[in-house]
């Protein structure tokens, strides 16, 4: 167990003496830290108890090997040292600091609170800490879990604040006053007597009455330990639930007239008590703690690893965070805590990771934490690939969007290994519909997609909106004049997955094994991924994942490789086309909107090798007609995949605008309902 206080020391040294130190803090059941001094004296450190020097520990000297402030802090390398703490009063608060005493360098007056017994007992205190509890019940918002369990190891405990909702230190201070047991930290005495069944930890919990129904816990728990980790959530009753006399009377009476509550009294056992509290209960009132002024936008995606849809949703943040401001915008990342991409949004940026420890146990309870998350924030939501959010809209869209305006961002039909459609959108769009405001699409095919696969009629369909993605404005741009070289290998990127056709790759590559091909991606689910993964193919070059287009030297390579069966409008085109990359694709999807015999070679018969082949050598012996493709299609994209148009598109169709009147019109009839009813 370590209780982290080195924050408060570290550097601490005193200027009008030659001695340099610092107290790292407390680890297990020693202090820690390092000391160098040039007086004559042995560096010879004493343990200070509440003021005065311990004389039962034996000064330490400092001569712990410490290269990490060697160098830092100019100071000899053996210089750190362990002053352990095993002989002090066992149930004893003390206040410790350290001193060299032939100095009297005292480490700039930094004391420790210490109790032997806190540390013996760190294992069961650590099970009994319920950390959203703890950190809602006392604002501690921002800290993570691991910072609330130790604030709580080496602060709380010591101030007297309740490790979860079922212990009260006031409570059992009392109990304890009357039983005559003095103690100076209520819970370590409330474990060492737990046993005799004479103290509850609250109102809340009756031990007498938990040991007599389950008389096997104490064997591996203790009592209260068991019902923090399972007793709890498996409904287990924490009181007795014996009717009052006079109740029981009642209801004897009134069977009389209703046979049914004959036999009730006999089924009180059988309830289970709410509200069951879990990490989910509080999560929502600390993520709105942390806003004081609402955010006027959330912005939902699954997660932020590397993906088209990933990197769309922070082109989405960033436009919103500069019409309203970093502090009113916020990204929930609903189903994953991968932070690759966090980095492209700046310190400033608000992330919230809605599960964030990994407390929720399943996509129901995620779908319900969500939305008490919105409740609570009540921002316009616009939904990028999350299916959390999609769930959400499902399941409460109807009496959301009452309220606020539910947006969301689609790109492609989705397909099975049989060809049939699947996915968010065969799955959300038919019943989530008519509770969206906005639909953005990044190409026009998808809308039009939509429109023949379902047949929405015409006011529905006016939801939807091609908002073109821009390009990166940092991407180093390819020397055009060296498209001619035919000797730099071919780039293929995306996730290694059915919808990519690596296999088809691995077909291409072994039909044309003079050309070296490099890949970029992380694995997926297509059944030959592992064969390029494992650099398998003599050609193909596996590189791993990326972080940025800007990690990648698109000079090094002749033209982009695309091989995808179904596609939106992919980034990864319009990044490698805004560079000046020759790109040879499949046409599917969007592609087409960018891509055509103008601005790139395009493979009508995308399931045929020997057609991407012919592509890939057409393109090879026309460096000429290579150099005005690309030309032409940089200027597309200067034209359409501009940030200054991404804006004006995202302006355009309200989304960095005030919520329409739809939903203020909702919310007024809403009211007047209510008011009508009340009269």
């Amino acid at each position: 167990m370590r209780l982290i206080q080195s924050v408060l020391t570290k550097g601490a040294k005193q200027p009008q003496n030659l001695e340099k130190g610092c107290l790292d803090g407390l680890i297990a059941d020693e202090i820690v830290g390092w000391f160098s001094t040039n007086h004559s004296a042995m560096p010879e450190l004493v343990l200070v108890v509440d003021g005065e020097i311990y004389s039962p520990i034996a000064p330490v000297v400092c001569e712990l090997e410490r290269k990490d402030v060697a160098s830092s802090c100019d100071v000899d390398a053996l210089c750190g040292f362990r002053l352990p703490l095993s002989d002090l009063p066992a149930e004893k608060v003390s206040k410790l600091s350290v001193l060299h005493r032939a100095s009297g360098f005292d480490f700039a007056g930094h004391t420790f609170t210490y109790c032997p017994a806190v540390f013996e007992h760190a294992d069961v205190l650590k099970r009994l800490f319920h950390a959203e509890f703890y950190r809602f019940r006392y604002a501690l918002e921002t800290l993570s879990n691991d910072e609330a369990l130790d604030h709580y190891m080496w602060l709380g405990i010591y101030e007297g604040y309740d490790p979860n909702p079922w212990f009260s230190n006031v409570h059992v201070a009392e109990q304890l006053m009357s039983l005559d047991i003095e103690s100076e930290i209520p819970i370590i005495t409330y474990l060492a007597h737990e046993a005799e069944k004479l103290i509850n930890p609250s109102p809340m919990f009756d031990t007498r009455f938990y040991a007599k129904s389950n008389p096997d816990v104490i064997k591996v728990f203790g009592y209260l330990e068991h019902y923090v980790l399972h007793g709890h959530a498996e409904g287990r009753n924490r009181l007795s639930t014996v009717m009052p006399d006079h109740v029981c009377q009642e209801l004897a009476e009134l069977s009389a007239f209703d046979h049914d509550l004959e036999h009730a009294i006999d089924f009180v056992d059988r309830v289970v008590r709410y509200p069951l509290l879990t990490p989910q209960t509080y999560i929502p009132g600390l993520i709105k703690r942390r806003f004081p002024q609402p955010p006027a936008a959330v912005i939902c995606v699954n997660s932020l690893n590397l993906g088209g849809a990933e990197l769309i949703a922070t082109y989405v943040m960033q436009a919103m965070t500069a019409h309203y401001g970093a502090e009113r915008v916020v990204m929930i990342v609903t189903d994953s805590n991968d932070v690759t991409l966090s980095a492209l949004l700046g310190d400033d940026a608000n992330i919230i990771y809605l599960d964030e420890e990994g407390s929720v146990s399943g996509a129901a309870d995620r779908i319900d934490l969500l939305h008490a998350v919105i409740g609570q924030l009540r921002p316009r939501i616009i939904n990028i690939n999350s299916r959390t959010a999609w769930g959400m809209y499902h399941a409460y869209g109807k009496q959301l969007s009452r309220f606020i305006e539910l947006d969301a961002n689609l790109f492609c039909l989705d397909y099975d290994a049989k060809g049939r459609v699947f996915g968010y959108i065969r799955e959300f769009i038919p019943g989530c519909l008519e509770y969206l405001t906005h639909v953005m699409c990044d190409n026009q095919n998808i809308i039009d997609d939509i429109r023949e696969h379902y047949g929405f009629i015409d006011q529905d369909m006016a939801k939807f909106h091609t908002v073109y993605i821009p390009a990166p404005e940092v991407v180093t741009p390819v020397d055009i004049s060296q498209i001619a070289d035919r000797g730099k290998p071919i780039l293929w990127s995306g996730r290694l997955a059915n919808q990519k056709r690596p296999e088809l790759l691995i077909a291409i590559a072994e039909s044309m094994p003079d050309t070296q091909f490099v890949v970029y991606g992380p694995p997926g689910d297509s059944e030959t991924s592992h064969r390029i993964s494992n650099n398998e193919i003599e050609n193909i070059e596996y590189r791993g994942v990326y972080t940025h287009i800007t990690d990648v030297d698109l000079s090094e390579f002749s033209l982009y490789l695309n091989t995808s069966a179904w596609e939106g409008l992919p980034t990864m085109i319009i990044q490698v086309m805004s560079a000046g990359l020759p790109v040879v694709t499949s046409s599917v999807g969007g592609i087409s909107e960018l891509v055509d015999e103008t601005s790139g070679w395009v493979v009508t018969d995308d399931d045929e090798v020997d057609a991407y082949v012919t592509r890939i050598r057409e393109r090879m012996a026309q460096p000429q007609q290579a150099q005005q493709r690309v030309i032409k299609g940089q200027a597309i994209i200067a034209e359409r995949h501009s940030w200054d148009h991404f804006h004006a598109r995202l302006k355009s169709i309200g989304l960095l605008e005030k919520p329409n009147g739809v939903v203020a019109r909702n919310v007024l009839k809403f009211t007047r309902r209510l008011l009508r009813r009340a009269s």
